[in-house]
């Protein structure tokens, strides 16, 4: 399975994808997340894990569809913060259009080179909207 979406105790979600990752299924996952709004509430946090994905063949009007997903979940939930982890340039440049994209005052997005800069970063994160 190219990607696996999993739900943590604290709120967060892991999008974990590997192999061959195509745009809709990244678009389904979102579709996943926030199909039930009360749920979407509750998400705090998600993790985009990258660094497994060998091929990743995503359009340009995917990245679209995921930032305009994203971003109406970070409005109607009032704030997310989102964490995407990629090591090769091309899932990083892809991931820098889809914040460009996404780019809101509800919504927070980093992008980091490795698991324990994206942790971190999203344990700050959280620390400063909780003050």
């Amino acid at each position: 399975m190219p990607v696996l979406l999993s739900y943590r105790d604290d709120g967060g979600v892991l999008i974990k994808g590997a192999g061959k990752l195509r745009g809709y299924e990244l678009i389904q996952c979102n579709e996943e997340i926030y199909a039930d709004e009360k749920l979407t509430q509750q998400v705090n946090y998600q993790i985009c894990d990258f660094l497994e994905v060998e091929e990743l063949i995503v359009s340009a009007g995917d990245i679209h569809q995921l930032a305009g997903q994203d971003k109406s979940a970070s409005l109607s939930s009032g704030s997310l913060i989102i964490a995407i982890v990629a090591k090769e340039s091309y899932h990083y440049g892809l991931s820098r259009m889809w914040q460009a994209l996404s780019e809101n005052e509800g919504l927070v997005s980093a992008i980091f080179s490795t698991m324990d800069e994206a942790e971190r970063w999203i344990a700050e994160s959280q620390a400063r909207e909780a003050s």
